[in-house]
């Protein structure tokens, strides 16, 4: 998280610490902490809930793509089950004129 802190040695550690009780004393520190950890967590339920509607659009995008799927199969089924049209119905002949007189 922080990069410099591997570079850090103890001493430096112990004056960090003591310029931070001179500057903001021994009552405010308390406060500060509590305030940097409601930050943090405000933070860490921000980027969870960014991560919770991506997940939930990406599900949904991949729902779509399996309907659209669904659909374009049931098209090509439809295609390939397609009657053939009806073949058209001979008009009735017409009478012999020979038998009618």
């Amino acid at each position: 998280m922080f990069l410099f802190l591997n570079s850090l040695g103890t001493g430096e550690v112990i004056v960090i610490l003591m310029v931070i009780l001179m500057f903001f004393g021994s009552k405010n520190i308390p406060s500060i902490a509590r305030t940097m950890g409601k930050g943090i967590r405000q933070m860490r339920d921000a980027s969870q809930e960014i991560q919770n509607e991506i997940t939930k659009s990406a599900s949904s995008m991949r729902e779509d793509l399996n309907i659209k799927r669904e659909i374009e199969q049931s098209v090509k089924q439809m295609d390939e089950k397609k009657p053939e049209p009806p073949t058209p119905i001979d008009p009735k002949p017409e009478p012999d004129k020979s038998t009618e007189a």
